[in-house]
């Protein structure tokens, strides 16, 4: 429709014209104007609304319109109502995405809403549900026997280690799978096992009776392979000669007979390996003995005599053995002899020596010297030697520039080491020495730190900023003395640990007991008395379970965490992770039994029956024993 009407009236009617858009498209409710001037009235018989202008309901409503000049024209105007529009979203986005919504980028879960219009210009409300769905992290634990590979990301793993690999969750979002592969190894066990002469073996169903290598392939506790290698040896009867001594009065055991004098016996008995063995026993009576000996030692010393530590005269008796056994007696007879000394004295002046057996002295003090008395003993030589020192007098003092100073007779005024040389009242040379010390202007340098924030006394001022700092004072000598301080700034230092703690364990942390993993922070003082900042990353590794089944035949066991199993049931062994922490295995056992088939056999006279291998003819009860399925024996007797 046009946007005016245009309206003529009378022979020579005026033009005028009503703004009303042609057919009006309103929103709920909306009122109409007009322009130019013009003055209008609604029809009230067409207009439900009359009088007013606002429209709420859609229809065809009459429309009157004079201009200034009196003319009128009647029309009417078809006005459309439209609702407020809604519309309801629902969205979904990963955790780290954003939404854009009306202009905003949005990355939290929730509900919003926007105030539009629509293409006819009415409010339209936008309802937008919006949620976040998480990233997923998994842990694997795979455990593969050695020469087996898992599947993994394509990759096909043999090595023991961690792994990890990003997939898509159901939401479509990034899912973080984290795998530690446990690659166990395949065993080989070496056996060596003995029969005697004339026994059989059953070695994993193999009867054996001759010496050699055997080997047989079995699975361990875990189901990898296990290759079992055994070294079987036959060994013979044997016969064993023994000679034996005895001391008088005492006697042997022999197979049950007790022997106390010489002559040979015979026992027939079994080796350490349960084999028969003969032993031909050769018996010697050995005599008892005694002897006699003596000693002599110095006054002070001791003498060893078969664990005692002797130190008087006398004799003494030890009761001892021969190295056959037997007792034997040993009789000794101590002497102590004397040890002699005598003493001296003796003085010489400072820087002098004197000659003490053939040593050349110098300080004061006691000497003694060891020497050997016509018994062999020792004879102690003491010297007391005095030295007479000649004593040496320092003195130091200072003097300002331009002032002198008296020492013996002179006038000093420059700086020096000065001496005057005496005599004390022993004789003995006596040096007194002078340091002058000729001070212009002292100057001095300190280094000095402080903390941030902390303050430095200097010379009445409360220094806070690095830098160099001067002062003139007076020295205690009177002297001018200029100090200069050299002030810095001490850094607050930092520093960052690693640390790594079990489930279920406990890290000291400064005071604080952590539990879980995370990043930690503690403000302490550093050695230089400032702040110091460590940084704790805190790291918790979980333990570990592994379910295990396993199974054996009737009489067989299974080596299980250093204990031998034969009997099913649930076992459990709390062993340690790479990283220290607990790993529970979890093993199920079960025991296969021992199968017994029954066979009844009839043939006729002539005829022959195969069983395990042996053609038999004659009537009688035979057995073999077979392996299984499940690799335990399996007897078939057969009658």
């Amino acid at each position: 429709p046009e946007n005016y009407t245009n309206i003529t009236w009378g022979v020579n009617p005026p033009l005028f014209e009503v703004e009303i858009d042609g057919d009006t498209i309103a929103c709920v409710s909306t009122t109409l104007t007009a322009s130019g001037g013009l003055t209008y009235a609604w029809d009230g018989g067409q207009n439900p609304n009359s009088p007013s202008n606002t429209f709420t309901e859609t229809g065809l409503y009459g429309l009157t319109v004079t201009d200034a000049a009196g003319c009128t024209v009647v029309t009417s105007v078809n006005v459309t109502i439209y609702p407020e529009e809604e519309e309801d979203l629902q969205a979904a986005i990963c955790e780290g995405e954003s939404y854009e919504f009306n202009g905003q980028l949005l990355d939290q879960p929730g509900f919003y809403e926007a105030y539009l219009q629509t293409y006819h210009g009415c409010d339209s409300v936008v309802s937008l549900l919006l949620d976040v769905w998480p990233l997923d992290n998994t842990d694997l634990t795979i455990t593969i026997c050695e020469g087996e590979s898992y599947e993994f990301d394509q990759d096909f793993l043999d090595v023991p280690g961690f792994y990890s690999a990003q997939f898509q969750n159901q939401y479509g979002c990034d899912s973080m799978v984290a795998l530690e592969l446990i690659v166990l190894p395949t065993a080989t066990e070496v056996l060596d096992m003995t029969i005697c002469d004339g026994e059989i073996l059953d070695f994993n169903g193999q009867f054996l009776s001759d010496p050699g290598i055997y080997s047989a392939q079995l699975q361990n506790m875990f189901g990898c392979d296990s290759t079992v290698i055994l070294s079987l040896d036959v060994l013979p009867a044997s016969i064993t000669n023994l000679d034996m001594d005895i001391c008088a009065g005492s006697y042997i055991l022999f197979d049950g007979d007790t022997i106390s004098q010489p002559g040979i016996y015979v026992a027939d008995l079994q080796s350490g390996d349960g084999c028969d063995s003969t032993v031909f026993l050769s018996v010697n009576v050995l005599p008892a003995t005694s002897s006699v000996d003596s000693a002599a030692i110095c006054a002070g010393e001791s003498f060893l005599f078969h664990g005692d530590t002797l130190m008087q005269a006398g004799i003494y008796q030890a009761d001892l053995q021969t190295g056959e056994g037997c007792d034997s007696s040993v009789f000794l007879t101590l002497y102590v002899l004397p040890a002699t000394s005598s003493s001296d004295s003796a003085s010489i002046c400072a820087g002098e020596t004197y000659l003490f057996q053939s040593d050349t002295l110098t300080m004061p003090g006691t000497y003694s010297f060891l020497l050997v008395n016509q018994a062999g003993c020792d004879s102690l030589l003491t010297l007391n030697l005095l030295v007479n020192s000649a004593p040496t007098t320092s003195l130091q003092t200072q003097i300002c520039a331009g002032q002198t100073y008296p020492f013996h007779g002179q006038t000093l005024s420059s700086p020096g080491v000065y001496a005057a040389n005496l005599q004390t009242s022993a004789g003995c040379d006596s040096t007194v020495q002078l340091t002058l010390n000729v001070v212009a202007v002292i100057q001095e340098s300190i280094d000095a730190a402080i903390c941030p924030g902390e303050v430095y006394p200097f010379n009445g001022q409360n220094l806070s900023t690095p830098g160099t700092f001067a002062a003139t004072l007076l020295s205690s000598g009177g002297c001018d003395s200029i100090v200069s301080l050299t002030l810095a700034i001490l850094p607050n230092p930092s520093s960052d640990l690693q640390a790594a703690i079990c489930e279920g364990e406990t890290y000291d942390f400064q005071g604080d007991v952590l539990t879980t993993p995370g990043q930690y922070a503690e403000v302490l003082t550093s050695w230089t008395g400032c702040d110091s900042t460590v940084n704790l990353q805190l790291t918790v590794h979980p333990d570990v379970t592994i379910p295990v089944q396993a199974q054996i035949c009737t009489g067989q066991t299974y080596p299980f965490n250093g204990q031998n199993l034969s009997t099913p049931g649930s076992y459990t062994a709390n062993l340690q992770t790479s990283q220290g922490c607990d790993s529970t295995v979890l093993l199920n056992l079960s025991v296969a039994t021992i199968l017994t088939t029954d066979l009844d056999v009839a043939i006729c006279t002539g005829e022959q029956f195969d069983f395990g291998g042996n053609p038999l003819s004659t009537s009688g009860t035979y057995t073999d024993m077979l392996t299984s399925s499940g690799g335990c024996d399996s007897w078939s007797p057969s009658a």
